[in-house]
């Protein structure tokens, strides 16, 4: 199957609370377990709001509840690209763009966009 490429899906705005872990040693500048933002949501992964910076290539995991619900989802996902958010605070923030491990609607947006519906029909054939 040819690849497709990956900003196929539209973009969701929304801000979900979770718990981000990183899977790097306890001892490591990037250990992290706490806190964060998913912002702008798509099929193949997200964007967080974060207090450090990752390095590409770090897998972290996602934990979070949606739309209500009790439920806990966890997703794996690796760092594509991180920056600094400019900002008149002395806390730094950083924006991370993650690809998910395994690409879906994992937090479950309803109705979710055509595009995600069509890629997830593409991948069942």
């Amino acid at each position: 199957m040819a690849e497709r490429d990956q900003r196929a899906t539209v973009r969701v705005e929304m801000t979900i609370w979770a718990l981000l872990k990183s899977r790097v040693p306890v001892d490591s500048p990037h250990a992290f377990n706490g806190k964060a933002f998913l912002i702008d949501l798509s099929y193949d992964g997200c964007q967080v709001l974060a207090p450090i910076s990752f390095p590409v290539g770090t897998v972290l995991e996602l934990f979070a509840s949606t739309s209500g619900t009790p439920t806990i989802r966890t997703v794996e996902a690796s760092v594509i690209w991180s920056r600094s958010v400019p900002s008149q605070s002395t806390v730094s923030r950083w924006k991370v763009g993650l690809r998910y491990g395994i690409p879906g609607n994992h937090w479950q947006i309803h109705p979710p966009p055509q595009s995600w519906i069509r890629v997830a029909q593409e991948q069942l054939v």
